[in-house]
């Protein structure tokens, strides 16, 4: 196509030309009638085969209809849309300021490349909330303004993803993008809003580090060290990169889109916590890296007769086991016909989907650079115990309630206990808080627990029904002794002292954590509730009952969740966000009144009593340390997990298998406050 400087176009006289693309040619222009400087984009109908032009001419006629509906701050706008001859135009407005491209010729600082991506990455999540994916994010298509603020441009390959415009207008397996920048997904025509991820990421990585992540002779050669190689570490070539911004990129370019943030609204959260910390964040999750399925299926007992008494909680059980079978049984026989359905949904409709069949999704984890906690890798060799009996019996779904389950004394003496105390185990290094003696409401209304469902759900199959939480009723006046719980869930770091010690054993699944010393510092998973029992009796302590658990979790004032009543990822590990187990501790902002970390999300935690769904109707008013039921259908499991969205503090999970084992649950200890 030929040069157009000096010509018009329409209203608009070509002043020069800016750049030339691979679909289309940029010009600056003025605009003689409003009286102001554009740039034109005009396709070049000479740089595609005549057989796809037709196609061609669609992709650019939706990009100005995409673009007119987004109006931010950080994205070009749209002023004008036309024809010149038989080539669309577009008018956007004109920035002066040049390109990132143009700046980033050697590294920068990590938080200057955090404040011109911060905005980009917000204006990208205003698009996407929009229906539009960019799929062509590179510094080149960064605008500076004067005032060195940055705009996103050439939505020229947006893919349009929202209700009946889901469509691939380059036919099946054609890449479209920038080589360097793209994502593996792209390569074969698959992209969605972890594209605009994974291609920010790049971005980022090479404004830090002066250098792209893969680098080769040709686009397939780039392509093929992404799928076979690791990624270069950051840190090899800024060897002071703060921990959190390299593990931000590991993040960010994994290899499968539903490895990466889940969104990019989350990716710019964390930029923002970047920002506002100093680099000094270290808790940032990490998502699974490949998946395998777990296909072990322990085999549960028939239940023994019924008493009469327990019909009703029988046909309680019975019907939630019911719904999660038939659940799994749908997903495993629709599941090869819903896989391009999948490749749609993401991350989400693919960790769903394994986690409810029963799945496990066992990482290949980028190695990370971090430090595992210290504070509980001492002292075993200086204690003396016995170890637990190793016989375990398999319960059968109406039990009777275990004896030996001791309360100990405390680990040493307080003079004066009050909120806020703290004392260290001098078994595993773990902080354990004081909760003062005292009455707490217990238990929730169904329609409040029903309404929280609905308010927290971001998944329409999800069954919040009123039905679903009558077992946390009615609500109740409870009176405990003081206590002491600990400060989060016992880790891997710590579950090994005990195994060293021959007190628990291994978990039955190690899972990537347990076996990578790495991990050290994130939640035993994996863990039946026998191992549980063990561990906190080999530490002196005890798995903490139903009542003193929700009393540490949400207080005396009645609140929903342990921080108060406002719900969202900033608080706590749900609803797939980050999508996987975190650090303990991570949540700073989600601690409970008692100062403990993880009480809602991240795992649920096995406790000592027997679940019994009409158990609280069986209480009298103002009940005094109860110790649950005598006979129950499995084990009560408290506080929801990073998959689930039902974290109130009220919740009550349970599972009739005590050998039964989930990626999805862990454990605390607590322990007696004598006088």
């Amino acid at each position: 196509m030929e040069n157009l400087t000096g010509q018009y176009i329409d209203r608009y006289e070509i002043l020069e030309l800016l750049g030339k693309g691979g679909m289309a040619m940029v010009y600056k222009a003025y605009d003689s009638r409003l009286e102001r400087e554009v740039a034109i984009k005009i396709i070049r109908r000479d740089a595609f085969p005549p057989e796809n032009l037709h196609d061609v001419l669609k992709r650019f006629e939706r990009e100005a209809k995409s673009l007119a509906r987004l109006s931010h701050p950080n994205i070009v706008k749209v002023m004008d849309y036309g024809e010149y001859g038989d080539s669309p135009f577009l008018v956007l407005e004109y920035l002066s300021g040049g390109t990132l491209k143009q700046k980033i010729g050697a590294p920068v600082s990590w938080k200057e490349a955090v404040r011109l991506l911060l905005p980009i990455a917000r204006g990208i999540e205003y698009a996407h909330n929009h229906g539009v994916v960019h799929r062509d994010i590179k510094p080149a298509n960064i605008l500076i303004t004067e005032n060195g603020e940055p705009m996103l441009s050439d939505f020229g390959i947006v893919k349009v993803f929202h209700g009946e415009e889901i469509s691939t207008l380059t036919g099946s397996g054609v890449a479209i993008g920038t080589p360097e920048y793209m994502a593996p997904e792209q390569w074969t025509g698959e992209t969605g809003p972890g594209s605009d991820i994974y291609s920010l990421g790049v971005i980022f990585y090479e404004m830090v580090t002066g250098r792209r992540p893969y680098i080769a002779d040709t686009p397939g050669g780039v392509f093929f060290k992404q799928v076979t190689e690791p990624l270069p570490f950051p840190r090899e070539f800024v060897p002071d990169l703060p921990e959190s911004v390299e593990r931000f990129l590991l993040i960010a370019l994994a290899q499968k889109p539903e490895d990466r943030y889940q969104s990019m609204s989350e990716m710019a959260s964390v930029f923002e916590n970047l920002q506002n910390d100093g680099g000094r964040q270290s808790a940032i999750g990490i998502q699974p890296k490949e998946e395998k399925e777990k296909q072990e299926r322990v085999a549960v007992e028939k239940a023994v007769q019924e008493k009469e008494k327990h019909n009703a909680a029988e046909k309680f059980k019975h019907e939630k086991a019911e719904r999660q079978d038939a659940r799994r049984d749908e997903i495993k026989v629709f599941l090869p016909k819903v896989i391009p359905f999948l490749r749609i949904i993401g991350v989400i409709g693919i960790i769903i989907v394994l986690f409810w069949m029963g799945s496990w999704v066992i990482p290949q984890f980028i190695p990370l650079i971090s430090t595992a906690k210290d504070t509980a890798t001492h002292a075993e060799s200086s204690k003396t115990f016995t170890p637990v009996p190793t016989g375990q019996t398999k319960i059968p779904t109406l039990t009777s309630m275990p004896t030996g389950v001791g309360l100990v004394t405390p680990l040493s003496a307080t003079s004066t206990l009050s909120l806020g105390a703290t004392q260290i185990s001098p078994v595993d290094g773990m902080i354990l808080h004081y909760v003062p003696a005292g009455t707490f409401t217990m238990g929730d209304t169904a329609e409040h627990a029903s309404a929280e469902c609905q308010r927290t759900n971001i998944f329409t199959w999800i069954n919040c029904d009123q039905g679903n939480f009558k077992d946390q009723e009615p609500i109740h006046q409870v009176y405990l002794d003081a206590f002491w719980m600990d400060e989060t869930e016992v880790t891997n770091a710590q579950y090994k002292l005990c195994v060293k010690a021959s007190g628990c054993q291994r978990p039955s699944t190690l899972g990537p954590y347990y076996s990578d010393d790495r991990h050290g510092d994130y939640p035993v998973v994996f863990v039946t509730w026998v191992d549980a029992n063990s561990y906190c009796q080999w530490s002196e302590r005890r798995l903490p009952t139903e009542a003193e658990w929700e009393k540490a979790a949400r207080g005396t004032d009645g609140r929903t969740y342990p921080w108060g009543e406002e719900i969202g990822t900033e608080y706590a590990n749900y609803n797939t966000s980050p999508g996987d187990v975190t650090r303990v501790g991570s949540y700073e902002l989600g601690k409970s009144p008692y100062h403990l970390y993880d009480m809602a999300g991240n795992v649920g935690e096995w406790v000592a009593d027997l679940y019994d769904p009409e158990y609280y109707m069986t209480l009298e008013e103002n009940v005094i340390n109860p110790q649950g039921p005598s006979l129950g259908y499995g084990y009560v499991i408290r506080g929801g997990a990073f998959l689930y969205n039902d974290i109130q503090s009220a919740n009550r999970d349970a599972d009739d298998r005590a050998n039964r084992v989930t990626n999805g649950t862990g454990f605390r200890c607590a322990m007696n406050a004598t006088p």
